[in-house]
């Protein structure tokens, strides 16, 4: 990851997943099958743009 954050990391790769397949709603986000960062990944979203 190269010092980027995970919910970073998470949040373009779903803006990317989105470009190519229709869905609703996010679902779970976890990181290293433990960390449960769907809350953060959520608020970018919906955060404006720089």
């Amino acid at each position: 990851m190269r010092g980027r954050k995970s919910e970073k990391i998470a949040f373009e790769w779903l803006k990317q997943i989105k470009r190519e397949v229709n869905f609703e709603e996010l679902l779970e986000v976890i990181v290293d099958g433990k960390e449960d960062i769907t809350e953060k990944v959520i608020e970018m979203e919906k955060a404006p743009l720089d």
